[in-house]
């Protein structure tokens, strides 16, 4: 099929196969995800969908390019960019969550603000001061 083996038809499908029940934790995932992590995942989402161009499609038409008569500069260049292509966007992917696995751990108060504190938020005690006494109230009757 297009100068295409069916070595490499068998490979793709194996690949789609095994991916599936990954894809299916995704999906549930998402459901059940925040807004905010379903803001984050669409970084995610476009790195997977880049990998799967360089995985998937930069690879079959690697395959093809022999059978349509392409010199070996031309296949090698076309090799070397589905390496290159499938790095950088495995690198999206595990950047990506580092960058929000970092920023998750951070202590925000504000929308951005890392400094201030909302109104009426009590200002940190420190270690060594005592709490503070306990006044009477409704339930002390």
């Amino acid at each position: 099929m297009l100068g295409v083996r069916g070595h490499d038809i068998g490979e793709l499908m194996a690949w789609g196969l095994m991916g599936l029940p990954v894809l299916i934790a995704l999906v549930f995932a998402w459901w059940f995800s925040s807004v905010h992590a379903r803001r984050q995942a669409w970084v995610v989402i476009a790195g997977i969908a880049l990998i799967a161009v360089f995985a998937a499609g930069v690879d079959m038409l690697t395959q093809a390019s022999y059978w349509w008569g392409w010199t070996v500069r031309q296949r090698y260049l076309l090799d070397l960019a589905e390496s290159a292509g499938e790095l950088a966007s495995i690198s999206v992917i595990m950047l990506s969550c580092l960058w929000f696995v970092f920023i998750q751990g951070r202590p925000r108060y504000g929308r951005h603000s890392v400094h201030h504190r909302p109104p009426g938020d009590p200002a940190p005690r420190s270690i060594d001061t005592p709490p503070p006494a306990r006044t009477s109230g409704p339930d002390d009757r």
